[in-house]
């Protein structure tokens, strides 16, 4: 089950975890979120289970999931059926949460958000924020910033739509839990060529990162 509340210490995990397969777009699966609730979402993430913590906040800085209105994301997961956790927070602070959501390859999966899901206020929320800063000169059509210690890449935080076109940033919320935590980003080009790096969010609040071509993954696909 994710933190809710900060703990002292995380220590760093000792080796990758197992996503060593090169990306393709074949072994993405789409997530579609529905919201019925009545109410505005303001935050909304989705966890691998095997992860301790929420991660980031799949809306970005400039969305929000409007009553009534839906939103498609890209999911890469390593085997054929792995499961997710959700949350989302509303304009009230209050959250809905849906436990082990199973997404199986060949299948799509439509998350309904309703009022079977409330559990009432959140409580204090605590982000990092962090903006990841494109300095290739190509595009980047994944994105994907995942706890370190989850064995899936998870969500494509750009949404099924969004680019992020040279020299453009992109602004997202990590919901914290713990005084250091390590997430794992990988972006995917238009050659499908992979940029991956580390990062630690630590006490500090404000975090920028550049993807460069220094953090290109050997992959066999061509410029």
């Amino acid at each position: 089950m994710k933190r809710l509340l900060l703990v002292v210490l995380l220590l760093p995990p000792l080796v990758w975890p197992s996503r060593a397969a090169a990306f393709s777009p074949d072994h993405l699966n789409q997530v579609t979120f529905v919201n019925e609730t009545g109410y505005d979402m303001i935050y909304m993430f989705f966890s691998p289970s095997d992860s301790e913590y929420w991660g980031a906040d799949i809306l970005g800085t400039a969305r929000t999931l409007d009553s009534g209105q839906k939103l498609s994301f890209y999911v890469y997961y390593p085997d054929e059926c792995n499961t997710f956790d959700f949350l989302a927070v509303d304009q009230d602070g209050d959250a809905y949460t849906v436990w082990d959501i199973e997404l199986c390859d060949g299948r799509t999966h439509v998350q309904s958000i309703t009022l079977s899901a409330f559990i009432g206020p959140f409580g204090n929320l605590e982000f990092s924020a962090v903006r990841l800063h494109n300095q290739l000169q190509h595009e980047i059509h994944y994105l994907f910033v995942s706890p370190a210690d989850a064995a899936s890449w998870g969500i494509d935080v750009l949404d099924a739509r969004t680019i992020l076109a040279p020299d453009d940033s992109f602004d997202l919320l990590l919901l914290r839990s713990a005084l250091e935590e390590h997430y794992d980003l990988m972006g995917v080009d238009e050659d499908l060529n992979e940029y991956q790096f580390r990062f630690l969010v630590d006490v500090a609040r404000e975090f920028s990162f550049a993807i460069e071509y220094t953090d290109r993954r050997a992959s066999g696909h061509a410029d």
